[in-house]
């Protein structure tokens, strides 16, 4: 598009321009310039700046304000060689300013380089439309995925009607999660677990549906002989069904992903607890200093509450966990008021403090010593304030899940 208000000089840039087998259209003042624009957004305009109506610098910033025709680029062409007058054209968005008389060749090669970079630019736009679209696409699968994974997770009226005082802090580090808690109830049992799946994100999103569906198929093969599994069983059977399913041919595997768990069976009318864990330990918080099963015993004052350790097997459930090696079983009797504690290793690696290091169990386990006379509610608030100041301003490392329960008798 060439716009000048004289006739001589529209008939010489078309002769150029039409020569090197350029289309051109052309305007004499800057109201009809506006309007063939508008209609047919040419790829780049010549603009002249003195005119008899509006002046080029008007038709420019007319043309910048509207999102239609502000990235066509704009070279002034024009007989003003004032600084001020290149100064203005430049700041209210030209690409570029030519003054009269000009050189032909130079004229070419300026138009053939904005010419470029507008098919450069308007092929990144359309891609980066692309690129939105998919990256739209594939949120929304996404958040369609976490629908279906949160409608796997247990009702959690399972674990309040049974134990009223509890709490689950459960942060997703994107918008599915690698992390999963399960319960289950017969009679007077509970299941209760806290699972942590390979990696986060989709993948682990993947893995944890998966082990949601086999503990339900597990256990729900037992209750048909209203037969309760002790933890480790069920642990045993679950590395099995993984290992089935995610090596069908019983080839080298492709796919080596697991989960670490930990998995609590509470006898509410006997008041005992067994536990199995792979990686994941057990944590119960109790006024009674026995040392009967646990393999530790922390408390640095040296009186009650003691934090007792219940230990997990150091092997995840998947490919590579060694397949003859049963999980451990262990047997606790429970205290009333006894607190117990479940939890992946989001909340220990997550990186701040001072010296942006991971939080660590160390300090996990001083601060529920600190809070654990707390009602659970309060427990989870402290817990996420705690993380909060710690990561400041860092990133979530990874999917955060802890669990907490008080046993009342």
């Amino acid at each position: 598009m060439v716009v000048d208000d004289i006739p001589e000089n529209l008939q010489v840039l078309g002769n150029i321009l039409n020569k090197e087998g350029y289309n051109t259209s052309f305007a004499q003042d800057g109201i009809t310039a506006l309007e063939i624009i508008n209609e047919t957004k040419p790829d780049l305009v010549l603009l002249d700046i003195s005119m008899p109506d509006i002046d080029g610098f008007e038709v420019c910033s007319r043309l910048k304000e509207k999102e239609k025709t502000r990235d066509i680029p704009i070279i002034f062409l024009s007989a003003r060689t004032q600084l001020d007058d290149v100064i203005q054209g430049f700041s209210i968005g030209a690409a570029d300013y030519i003054t009269k008389p000009f050189n032909p060749k130079e004229l070419l090669a300026r138009v053939q380089t904005h010419l470029q970079l507008k098919q450069k630019t308007d092929e990144i736009i359309e891609l980066n439309s692309i690129l939105k679209q998919n990256n739209q696409n594939i949120t929304d699968s996404i958040i369609y995925a976490k629908r279906i994974q949160s409608a796997m997770l247990p009702p959690i009226k399972i674990l309040s009607k049974k134990i009223p005082d509890y709490f689950i802090m459960y942060k997703p580090k994107d918008i599915v999660s690698g992390d999963f808690f399960w319960f289950e109830e017969i009679n007077d049992f509970l299941y209760i677990v806290s699972a942590d799946c390979t990696g986060h994100g989709v993948p682990g999103a993947f893995m944890s549906i998966l082990s949601m569906s086999l503990l339900y198929q597990i256990v729900e093969e037992a209750k048909i002989t209203n037969h309760i599994l002790p933890p480790n069983e069920i642990l045993n059977k679950l590395r099995v069904r993984i290992i089935n399913t995610l090596n069908k041919d019983n080839e080298t595997p492709e796919i080596a992903d697991g989960l670490d768990i930990s998995l609590v069976l509470i006898d509410l009318k006997n008041k005992k607890l067994q536990f199995s864990g792979a990686n994941q330990s057990l944590l119960i918080a109790s006024n009674d200093n026995s040392n009967d099963y646990s393999d530790k015993i922390i408390n640095s004052e040296e009186k009650a509450p003691y934090l007792k350790i219940i230990p997990a097997n150091r092997m995840p459930i998947g490919i590579h966990s060694s397949e003859t090696v049963d999980f451990s079983n262990y047997e606790v009797n429970l205290q009333n008021d006894d607190k117990i504690y479940l939890w992946s290793d989001g909340y220990l690696s997550q990186f701040g403090g001072d010296n942006n290091r991971k939080f660590g169990t160390k300090q996990l386990r001083e601060l529920i010593l600190q809070i654990n006379n707390e009602p659970m509610p309060i427990q989870k608030q402290i817990l996420e304030k705690r993380l909060f100041e710690w990561k400041k301003d860092e990133s979530q490392t990874d999917d955060i899940l802890v669990i907490g329960l008080k046993m009342v008798y």
